[in-house]
């Protein structure tokens, strides 16, 4: 069939034929050509990609773009950090870091403390100021946070002493700043090896003394520990709602052996019954620099008992019932006793004739068998015996160290008075320095 005939058969057939364009003279569907244009502009874009991967990268001059600005809080920066004290306690020194003062820390800033999980901790308790804690800036600049005696949470401008501070226990701390109700500030901090020892009934205080150092802190909390406690070295026992310590009747219930002992918030009882030094506390002559305070000593030998040893400071206590002597001093100087509660026993406080320089002041002697206060020999020993309440009980101390006198004129010089004293106290009579209830 001749072409032209086969173009009119498909033309009947309703085929039509496929758009042309012509270019330089060349015939090219449209369909075609669009393939191909579009084919041509992805191999275009394919080829850039390639070039710039194989480019360097372009070196940017850091001083010419702007620095980002952090976000910062509307209070002035601080710094925590841990530190150990000369007697390796640790605490916390937070440290003032910014030019914006802080005029009253207290109204604020909420400063808490979250200590490691323990039925004897509140998980958060807020830390206590000293009372001079009140301004934050360059000049008040450091503040200390401790753990103190009382095993609460302290803050001072000077670091704390001995005296006053202990260990933080073991475990995960934190400590929390707090403004407007609004936490912008945590710091965490982990404690191992703690000096400080958490005793509770049912524990064996022994066996925590031997696991201690030298300069360990036994927060004791309330129960009935039968046993006698030896310190052999530094140690404070700290006693946390009456804990008491029951000797089973045999020996002392606490012997020193060590020095700079603290003793205090116990109930000593049940020592032996020999006749040379079995009581509460015994404290012999390699033990000096002890504090025994708010501790109840009864129904023991002696309540304490002390042998060549000096500077200890017994205060506070209540000393009853007991077999013999409240207080015993044989050999022993420079000893402060005050403001102790003695009663019910044959003398209260009860001081040898070798026993010098010792201050006996302001206790409460009442209702002993012979004697409240007896110094042997006071007339030839120099002993501070003064404002002392006493009932019920006879008192025989001197107070020579603190006589008041007046020189006798003679003519125009002077002479040196001639003191004098009363023998026995059956009163208080004239005696500004006695008093007699």
């Amino acid at each position: 069939m001749p072409i032209e005939d086969a173009d009119r058969v498909h033309s009947k057939h309703g085929v039509k034929e496929e758009s042309t364009i012509t270019i330089f003279k060349w015939k090219i569907g449209i369909m075609k050509l669009l393939f191909i244009v579009g084919g041509g502009i992805a191999a275009i874009f394919i080829l850039i990609a390639a070039v710039m991967m194989l480019m360097p990268p372009q070196i940017i001059d850091p001083t010419n773009i702007s620095p980002v600005q952090p976000h910062v809080i509307d209070t002035p920066g601080i710094n925590f950090e841990i530190i150990t004290t000369s007697y390796n306690y640790r605490i916390i020194k937070m440290s003032y870091i910014n030019n914006k003062t802080i005029d009253d820390i207290q109204k604020e800033l909420l400063i808490s403390m979250y200590p490691p999980d323990s039925p004897y901790y509140v998980q958060r308790q807020s830390i206590q100021y000293d009372s001079n804690i009140k301004r934050f800036n360059n000049q008040y600049n450091t503040i200390y946070i401790y753990t103190g005696t009382d095993n609460a949470f302290h803050m001072s401008y000077s670091e704390p002493i001995y005296q006053e501070c202990v260990d933080f226990i073991d475990g995960d701390w934190e400590i929390h700043v707090d403004k407007k109700s609004k936490n912008i500030y945590t710091y965490k901090f982990n404690i191992i090896n703690s000096k400080t020892f958490i005793v509770e009934n049912g524990n064996i205080i022994n066996i925590l003394l031997q696991s201690g150092s030298g300069g360990s802190t036994y927060f004791i909390y309330s129960g009935i520990y039968k046993e006698r406690l030896s310190i052999t070295k530094p140690t404070r026992l700290l006693g946390v709602n009456n804990p008491i310590i029951d000797a089973g009747g045999v020996g002392p219930d606490i012997t020193l052996h060590s020095n700079n002992n603290v003793i205090t918030g116990l109930t000593l009882t049940n020592s032996g019954n020999k006749e040379s030094y079995d009581g509460g506390i015994v404290i012999g002559s390699e033990s000096t620099g002890n504090l025994i305070s708010k501790n109840t000593i009864y129904k023991t030998i002696y309540g304490i008992w002390m042998y060549k040893s000096s500077e200890n400071t017994i205060t506070n206590n209540t000393i009853r019932d007991n077999d013999k002597i409240g207080i015993m001093l044989l050999e022993s100087r420079s000893n402060i006793i005050t403001s102790n509660n003695i009663y019910n026993n044959i003398d209260g406080i009860h001081l040898d004739s070798k026993s010098a320089l010792n201050t006996i002041r302001e206790n409460n002697v009442h209702d002993n068998k012979v004697y409240g206060v007896i110094i042997d020999d006071y007339k030839l020993i120099n002993n501070i015996c003064e404002y002392n309440t006493y009932v019920n009980n006879k008192m025989s101390c001197s107070d020579s160290a603190d006589r008041t006198t007046v020189p006798t004129q003679v003519g125009t010089s002077s002479q040196s008075p001639t003191p004098t004293t009363t023998d026995d106290w059956s009163s208080c009579e004239n005696n500004p320095k006695c008093y007699q209830s």
